[in-house]
């Protein structure tokens, strides 16, 4: 059953990564709301959505990073970091 699940999890990370990483993004920034500069690490393939998604928000910036798995993604500031890879 954990094989099958595994299986599952890899096949929707495959398809929507960065949706998945969008919405790990979102919920994760909830936790440092105090931070004024933030830096979010993203798989290279994952970047442009999220870059869309966050337009405006002059305390992000996000960068492509080939060591954060799709679906993945690594949360920096002077508020602490968050590591949120699948």
């Amino acid at each position: 059953a954990i094989d099958i699940a595994k299986e599952v999890i890899q096949k929707e990370v495959e398809h929507n990564s960065a949706q998945i990483a969008h919405s790990l993004a979102s919920e994760l920034l909830k936790d440092i709301k105090s931070a004024m500069k933030i830096k979010i690490k993203v798989n290279p393939e994952d970047l442009e959505y999220l870059k869309s998604q966050f337009i405006g928000n002059e305390m992000l910036e996000i960068i492509a990073d080939t060591a954060v798995e799709k679906g993945g993604i690594i949360i920096e500031s002077d508020a602490g970091s968050v590591d949120g890879t699948i």
